[in-house]
């Protein structure tokens, strides 16, 4: 901020703000993770007309906030009760602070830039956004700007970071259409951030191809999903064995777990290569001499391992969220030899997904109609599928398993479960564990499985049934579909 911005009227220590006509505004908040995001039912517009209005970030009936213009020519944003907003302030000796344009992703946290601040409500006045006189327009959000103020709470002596969209459309008039905040205390936030990060990641080898290959080849990638007012960015860093020469590297989608899709997402272009730093404990090479002078060693050259990198961001649209979300999106990397795809992997969550199925008898003499026999719930952890399946005592099973069908047949068998030891449900059920099935006096039998790269996109789908066997009926038996949990 130049001093000539500091001798302009309002930046001063004396400011007061006007009691006349102030509204506490509050909105509609959803909250996802920890970010609770607010839309209010008006944006909160501000002009050089003499106005105030207090802001409530947090909904908690107390003012953080107050939009105000006292002299017609400059609209201030001051912070209250300990509250503060990220400001470039005033040369020393002045008594002011501009309040700074954040891009969208920025982060917003407690280490800021050596030229901001955090303008607070200590003694302070308040931080302008924009002033607009005969001498023309001066701040960060001048003219036609629509950019992010950085904003910090404070409560029981913590701080919470969030931030304030703001459109400004000319000389001293603009709107506030909405605002973000962790609720974490000193959790940073990205300016336009609207939920928490989703994390995702994938396996790549031949064997997840359709048809399967047997390449040689293999790799894996990390993907974070981030959320913003405009929309949703999908960060990736993909890593290859440094002998793979792909020929080309694609997001693909959306695909059922048997078929390849047809959509070509996003072109991931070219890739980098790194090489792997050399070991602490070099191996020990054999050592050869010439013949023809056997003092004389011939050294022979060690190469380190390299690997194929491909780091970049995407943009996704609301409907390519909902397929990476169901494990509908996968990586594809084609290759000379295979030119329909040599390396695949879907890109599954890497948080841990629930899921449940309820068992009873599909069929039988007309005399026995059917009932609830046991309950089952599962946690798929990237490839491992753990569970627990709470049978009646009176189900007398030989075997149980996993199928890709409700029909008992050999070749839709996905996997065996074969715990034959289970544990007796006590009343009042297991302490501690109240999310485990069952009902006092079933039988629990805890389960785990490791999945393949499709069968995981399978049961992401519902394609899977437990299915419980017994002596009379062998070929039906109890069952029921693996769902995701509600």
């Amino acid at each position: 901020m130049t001093k000539r911005t500091a001798r302009m009227p309002g930046l001063r220590l004396a400011l007061a703000l006007l009691a006349a006509g102030t509204c506490l505004v509050t909105g509609r908040a959803s909250a996802q993770g920890t970010i609770v995001y607010v839309v209010p039912s008006q944006p909160i517009a501000y002009s050089d007309y003499p106005s105030g209005q207090d802001i409530d970030l947090n909904g908690d009936g107390v003012p953080d906030f107050n939009l105000s213009s006292w002299n017609g020519m400059e609209i201030d944003l001051a912070p209250l009760n300990n509250n503060a907003v990220i400001s470039v302030p005033e040369p020393p000796g002045e008594l002011g602070a501009a309040t700074y344009a954040l891009s969208q992703g920025a982060l917003i946290s407690s280490s800021l830039d050596p030229v901001l601040a955090w303008w607070g409500s200590d003694g302070n006045a308040p931080s302008v956004i924009v002033a607009c006189a005969n001498i023309g327009c001066l701040g960060y959000f001048q003219g036609n700007t629509d950019a992010y103020a950085g904003v910090r709470l404070e409560a029981g002596g913590n701080f919470y970071y969030g931030w304030l969209h703001i459109h400004n459309f000319g000389a001293n008039w603009g709107q506030i259409t909405e605002w973000a905040y962790e609720t974490t205390p000193s959790t940073p936030i990205q300016a336009g951030q609207i939920s928490e990060p989703v994390y995702f990641e994938a396996t790549f080898n031949g064997g997840n191809e359709v048809p399967p290959n047997k390449s040689p080849h293999s790799g894996n990638g990390s993907f974070v999903l981030e959320s913003y007012v405009d929309g949703y960015e999908l960060s990736y860093h993909l890593e290859l064995d440094g002998t793979f020469q792909p020929a080309s590297a694609g997001i693909f989608g959306p695909a059922t777990p048997m078929t390849n899709a047809r959509f070509l997402i996003a072109n991931l272009g070219t890739y980098s290569i790194s090489n792997l730093p050399p070991p602490i404990f070099p191996p020990i090479v054999p050592v050869t001499f010439d013949l023809r002078h056997p003092s004389r060693p011939i050294l022979q050259p060690i190469s380190w391992p390299s690997v194929l990198i491909y780091d970049g961001q995407i943009v996704l649209s609301s409907n390519q969220v909902a397929e990476l979300l169901a494990g509908q999106l996968y990586v594809n990397f084609k290759s000379a030899k295979f030119r329909q795809g040599e390396l695949r992997g879907g890109i599954f969550p890497t948080a841990p997904i629930q899921f449940s199925a309820t068992l009873s008898r599909r069929s039988g003499p007309p005399r026995k109609p059917s009932a609830q026999c046991g309950e089952a719930t599962f946690t798929l952890s990237d490839a491992t599928l753990t569970g627990n399946v709470a049978l009646d005592t009176n189900i007398f099973w030989n075997s149980m398993g996993i199928y890709a069908s409700p029909i008992v047949m050999p070749k839709t068998l996905v996997a065996t479960l074969t715990n034959v030891f289970g544990v007796l449900i006590p009343d009042g059920g297991f302490p501690g564990h109240p999310d485990w099935p069952g009902l006092p006096g079933q039988v629990l039998y805890p389960e785990q499985v490791t999945l393949t790269d499709r069968q995981v996109s399978q049961i992401m789908h519902g394609d899977f049934y437990l299915n419980v066997l017994s002596s009379h009926f062998r070929n039906d038996g109890i069952g029921g579909r693996i769902l995701p949990a509600e």
